[in-house]
């Protein structure tokens, strides 16, 4: 935008330093590169990223990573989804992200890693546990390639997934992701995958106080049909693998190919 990088005394002014500002913004660069003719003047228009931007795209970028390495280690049978929360944007995400991951797959595999929480279970649940009391074929369809759940997506409140789960969790997993990991084993719906949930399910809320404190407070307990609270007692795992820093160095999900091996066993 017209801020020359080379510094008069010599040398080059910090590029990062002539960017701030800059995020979400038309920024022109201009260069010059060598020809036969001498210098030529190049200008690009850019539209840098933010920090939240790039977040973003890294996550994207995991997620679209772990998602080809169960197409593989499944030859293409289980699906993945990860939910990143338990808000309302990320119930639009698992719609929209449920149907494209399991079209044609006989699993999947629901990894509620890293989930912050939220207040969402129990319409995830209304999804994973739709009763299969009819299937349809819609006129002119071949009666012999309908599936067992072939079903009007627009009659149900939200698209239903009746087959085959593992749920990814981990110590990163809190409060709405361990009521939501704690359901799956309760009503049998399917296996836990990982490390145990953090234990800190206390339906709390943040209130920032006149010097800039932030004080969060419980508003209700949690508790499983046993009478054992929620709070400090995380969903345990059927198949516990922890995720060791050497696994992260090597790129490796332990984990994640854990939930596809144990998933695989329970399919016919």
């Amino acid at each position: 935008n017209g801020v020359p990088l080379a510094d008069p005394a010599g040398g080059v002014r910090d590029l990062h330093a002539a960017m701030i500002g800059t995020a979400g913004k038309e920024t022109l660069i201009t260069a010059e590169r060598p020809t036969d003719d001498g210098p030529a003047e190049v200008n690009l228009v850019l539209i840098p990223h933010g920090q939240r931007a790039e977040t973003d795209m890294r996550y994207r970028d995991e997620v679209e990573h772990r998602e080809a390495l169960v197409h593989e280690w499944s030859n293409g049978r289980l699906g993945y989804l990860h939910i990143r929360g338990m808000s309302a944007p990320q119930v639009r995400d698992y719609e929209r992200d449920l149907f494209a991951a399991a079209q044609g797959r006989d699993g999947l595999i629901i990894d509620v890693r890293d989930n912050g929480g939220g207040w969402t279970t129990d319409i995830l649940l209304a999804s994973l546990t739709a009763p299969a009391h009819a299937y349809t074929i819609p006129r002119g369809a071949d009666p012999d390639t309908v599936e067992f759940d072939d079903y009007p997506r627009g009659r149900r409140l939200i698209h239903a997934y009746q087959r085959p789960v593992d749920v990814l969790m981990n110590e990163h997993s809190y409060s709405n992701a361990e009521i939501f990991s704690h359901a799956i084993k309760t009503i049998g719906r399917g296996r836990l995958v990982g490390t145990e949930t953090h234990g800190a399910v206390i339906s709390t809320g943040a209130h920032t106080l006149i010097d800039g404190t932030v004080i969060r407070i419980p508003f209700r307990g949690w508790y499983l049909p046993d009478g054992t609270d929620m709070e400090h007692h995380g969903a345990k795992p059927d198949v516990d693998v922890p995720q060791l820093p050497t696994d992260e160095a090597a790129g490796q999900d332990r984990q994640l190919k854990a939930a596809v091996e144990d998933l695989l066993k329970r399919l016919p």
